[in-house]
């Protein structure tokens, strides 16, 4: 049997999830979506270097379908 206890669930401020449990999370719901995963890895890794961006169109076109 595994017990324990969190004052406060992950995803809050005072314990925010780490940007590859967010890009974990993404995933699931790509999933549950139906949307190919290349795509969807191609945006983590665009988020991801999001400040080297030099067009913001580069991850809104790889936000579509």
């Amino acid at each position: 049997m595994i017990s324990g206890r969190a004052d406060f669930g992950k995803d809050r401020p005072t314990n925010p999830m780490s940007y590859d449990e967010v890009a974990e999370k993404f995933l699931g719901g790509v999933v549950f979506a139906e949307w190919p995963t290349s795509k969807a890895n191609q945006v983590i890794e665009t988020v991801r270097k999001l400040a080297d961006v030099s067009d913001v169109r580069t991850l809104t076109a790889l936000c579509t379908k």
